[in-house]
């Protein structure tokens, strides 16, 4: 049903069959009967997903050792962090929804006429390049409960567990984590600092208030870094201007201090077409800056803003 994007399987290929001879999933896959929705969700509710997870990080190590992963990795090419880095963003994803049909895994929320609503999600973690249509998933992590208690599960916690056994499985892998303004809090932060792992995230000015208002307090007394670039012919040319504001706490009282980076967007007629805040660890920041001559940074926030993936 994944495959071929269809709501019934069986109704798809019966009406191939009826108009070719023959369906396609028989000539793919080798499936000579077709079971109906109802047979398929049986059959499906009660398979664990880890062995379908655990193929992912053994299907990257073989592509590791093939040498194919290298197109994924970007290059810091000084400081005393340089090297080659994946970049892997994580986004949540929802993949079932119902009003009616429900498991004791189910998420469940009620909306504002009491009406109770079913889903489940994923977090998925997939490396990616800017610049490059190319993605890999490399780990993906459910948002399930599992308790049988009346508290739900999360992205952000699913997120946790994700990055908890990303490094147990791949320990010495140099990343760049991304992620939207969800996981742009200190425990999640403090956890990515505690296995090693690099990070660019969005920040919304509405969930991190305390930190816009000390980077403004910083560029007021200029001690905010500024700089522009220009891109594309002039017909199309496209202006961008950041700043950056370096050890900035994510909130007054906090313990973690992160490197502020805004950028802005503008038409040749001085419109603003895209604003992006992010915050990184103090490695990334120059980085983030240099990369951006090279068409990478509106990738990224855009992309970020839109699904989840920085770097």
């Amino acid at each position: 049903m994944m495959f071929f994007q269809h709501p019934s399987l069986l109704q798809f290929q019966r009406q191939m069959e009826k108009k070719r001879g023959r369906c396609n999933l028989n000539t793919i896959f080798r499936v000579k009967a077709v079971p109906s929705d109802t047979q398929m969700r049986e059959i499906l509710d009660g398979a664990s997903p880890e062995p379908l997870r655990r193929l992912l990080p053994e299907l990257f190590e073989s592509v590791r050792r093939a040498g194919w992963a290298n197109q994924y990795k970007t290059n810091l090419p000084s400081g005393k962090d340089q090297g080659d880095y994946y970049t892997m963003p994580l986004d949540g994803m929802e993949c079932f929804h119902s009003t009616k049909i429900e498991c004791p895994g189910c998420l469940k929320k009620t909306d504002k006429n009491g009406q109770t609503h079913y889903s489940h999600s994923i977090v998925a973690a997939t490396l990616v390049k800017a610049g490059s249509h190319k993605i890999f998933p490399i780990d993906a992590e459910e948002v399930r409960n599992t308790d049988g208690k009346d508290k739900q599960d999360c992205e952000l916690n699913a997120g946790k567990r994700l990055i908890e056994r990303f490094r147990s499985e791949h320990p010495q892998m140099q990343v760049i984590v991304g992620g939207d303004d969800l996981y742009a809090h200190e425990p999640f932060v403090k956890l990515l600092e505690e296995k090693g792992l690099r990070f660019v995230l969005v920040a919304k000015p509405e969930s991190h208030q305390e930190l816009f208002d000390w980077v403004e307090d910083l560029d007021r007394i200029g001690a905010c870094e500024r700089g522009k670039w220009q891109e594309g012919p002039a017909c199309k040319r496209r202006f961008f201007e950041y700043r950056i504001a370096r050890q900035a706490p994510i909130k007054a009282e906090g313990e973690v201090e992160v490197n502020f980076i805004e950028v802005w967007e503008r038409d040749r007629e001085g419109k603003l077409l895209y604003t992006g805040h992010d915050w990184t660890d103090p490695a990334l920041a120059r980085r983030s800056m240099e990369l951006a001559a090279n068409e990478v940074w509106p990738r990224i926030n855009r992309a970020a803003h839109a699904t989840a993936p920085k770097g």
